[in-house]
């Protein structure tokens, strides 16, 4: 076998693999071809919680507004250095980090309480949510809704969002809670004064939205969250526009992902999947119909696009943290985002420590799925050389147009909603 077939070989052993046993055996199967790589992964017999008890119970909080990347806290973490460490004896310890990530809608909330702002319906909830963060001493971060306003940023002469700055004063003042105030107290005292929460949050934001660096990450964002747009117009495209069956309406998918999107998105595709079998499956959609004028259409599914690439985002943040990697956890009260990151349950990754390769591992493997639901798709043709080069040109190709093709499939959709 090749080092590619290798890696497939291993990415199969995940699936399978329920304690560590299964895992070292098959890495030490690839006879070194993963010397570059980097794997975490869920066992379902491994009782080794990487998690705090705290954290924990915060996941598996009764309100439901966690929501953690991978589907246990019992993680395995491989590679080369630890794989020769538990051969030779020595002890094994990992280094990671953790962070709960917050949406706009949680980031806003944070303004209104640092601010005395009454939170609407969600009062009680949000109030008990903030002070279990602010208890518990938990890491977070909200990186997330900075990366999101990058396209509510007004570049033109440099004109700052105040709304965006004020929230970034907020969430600055928020994370110098002093704790042991609050916790012994209950009284709000921060330990930075409002001046340099303003100039943290000024600097916060020339850092991300105006250096090189932090222009090149919002933009390759923002890239993922248009190349989800173009394919959320294609799946309504294909919904509203014919009356066929879900196979017939899966292989007009597929074909789209080929000629207009230019890749292969395992996630969507089984959301994709889910919605042809019955819209109500996918309640972040149902509010999409066809009939009269469709003046919010653009606007709506720009936002939902946004939300259907938070796991693409944590994956992202997945490498960034102390140490050999981050445990990801999203904070939501959206219960039809929370619906759709629940839709996909991942048991692993895989991913090129020297490389920008990563492979997230389902907890059902996705050809299977699509055996069970009666689909016989031609996977392997689907991943034949030849063809997944030429999806890659077509996605190089609207990249390098910023993805202009959205104008053109939105004008399709929008003559087809509308009659």
């Amino acid at each position: 076998m090749n080092e590619n077939q290798k890696l497939l070989t291993y990415l199969g052993a995940i699936t399978d693999a329920k304690h560590p046993a299964d895992l070292l055996n098959a890495w030490l199967n690839t006879e070194g071809s993963l010397k570059n790589y980097f794997s975490i992964v869920s066992l379902p017999e491994y009782n080794k919680s990487v998690l705090p008890n705290s954290l924990i119970e915060l996941i598996n909080d009764p309100n439901n507004v966690f929501v953690p990347y991978f589907n246990s806290d019992n993680l395995l973490f491989l590679d080369n250095q630890i794989i020769n460490e538990m051969t030779s004896g020595k002890s094994v310890n990992v280094e990671f980090d953790y962070s709960i990530m917050f949406d706009s809608n949680f980031a806003s909330y944070i303004h209104k309480f640092i601010n005395g702002i009454n939170l609407g319906s969600l009062t009680n909830l949000v109030y008990e949510i903030i002070d279990k963060l602010l208890k518990g001493g938990f890491n977070y971060d909200f990186w997330f809704y900075i990366v999101e306003n990058s396209k509510n940023i007004l570049k033109k002469n440099g004109e700052e969002n105040s709304d965006l700055l004020d929230n970034l004063i907020s969430l600055e003042l928020f994370r110098n809670i002093d704790s042991k105030d609050y916790l012994n107290k209950g009284i709000l005292n921060y330990t930075i004064s409002l001046e340099e929460a303003k100039d943290s949050a000024k600097s916060l934001m020339n850092d991300v939205y105006f250096s090189n660096s932090g222009k090149e990450f919002c933009d390759n964002i923002v890239l993922q969250q248009k190349a989800c747009l173009l394919l959320l117009i294609g799946i309504l495209k294909i919904e509203f526009g014919s009356k066929m069956g879900v196979k017939k309406k899966m292989n007009q998918y597929f074909q789209y992902i080929d000629e207009t999107v230019g890749v292969y998105m395992d996630r969507e595709s089984i959301v994709a999947h889910k919605y042809f079998e019955d819209r109500k499956n996918v309640k972040m959609l149902l509010s999409i119909n066809k009939g009269g004028k469709q003046n919010s259409l653009f606007e709506k599914l720009n936002n939902i696009a946004w939300d259907f690439i938070i796991p693409r985002f944590m994956e992202r943040m997945l490498r960034a943290g102390q140490g050999r990697g981050l445990i990801p956890i999203f904070l939501s009260f959206d219960v039809k985002l929370i619906e759709l990151l629940n839709m996909y349950s991942v048991k692993g990754v895989v991913f090129n420590m020297e490389g920008p390769e990563f492979i997230p591992v389902p907890n059902t493997n996705s050809y299977e799925y699509y055996q069970n639901h009666g689909m016989k798709l031609d996977f392997e043709h689907f991943q034949d050389r030849i063809n997944f080069e030429n999806r890659r040109q077509v996605f190089l190709e609207n990249c390098h147009n910023e993805f202009s093709i959205i104008d053109k499939e939105f004008e399709e959709l929008l003559s087809i909603m509308e009659n």
